[in-house]
């Protein structure tokens, strides 16, 4: 329940946030994004042929990952979308896993609950576009950079305890 008490400040605040900074909305907020929404819409069906959209859902299952794990990510080379999503699967699990042991009072780190907070509301959105813009990758290329190194750190990490218990060796401080 408190979760839910949470996600609804986040949302009012946010709503808030938003109708503070673009007076257009302050009269008749609602049917002023209405109107907002419409001129996006019909913004977004006139771009020219030189920044052509996503046009289906075969399209965008190609499209859309390439550019967030390979493109435009951080170890980027050819062929590193396998790698740079599987990191980011294990990263994200880590982490996912981390926010439940919190919500079910196992841990008291709420760091992993507001990161997947912040990524869900910030990145996720920018995936519903049909344009195939730079701009709109920028966020969730953010976070998944930061899911791919959590999940570089837990595969490197059980490499280490592995390979530590195997030759039984620890690492001991410098005197």
């Amino acid at each position: 329940m408190a979760v839910a008490g949470v996600f609804g400040a986040v949302v009012l605040s946010a709503w808030t946030v938003f109708i503070a900074v673009n007076p257009f909305l302050y009269r008749a907020p609602l049917r002023k994004l209405g109107l907002m929404y419409d001129h996006r819409v019909t913004q977004l069906a006139n771009i020219g042929e030189e920044r052509k959209g996503i046009e289906s859902l075969a399209e965008y299952i190609q499209v859309v990952p390439t550019r967030i794990f390979e493109t435009y990510a951080t170890l980027s080379f050819v062929g590193s979308l396998y790698l740079n999503l599987v990191l980011c699967v294990v990263g994200g699990y880590y982490l996912f896993s981390k926010a439940i042991a919190f919500l079910r009072h196992q841990s008291t780190d709420p760091t992993q609950v507001v990161l997947l907070s912040v990524a869900m509301t910030t990145a996720i959105p920018s995936l519903f576009t049909p344009a195939d813009w730079d701009r709109y990758y920028i966020l969730p290329v953010l976070f998944s950079t930061v899911a791919i190194a959590v999940g570089l750190g837990y595969v490197m990490e059980w490499i280490y305890c592995t390979v530590s218990r195997r030759y039984s060796f620890g690492v001991r401080a410098n005197s």
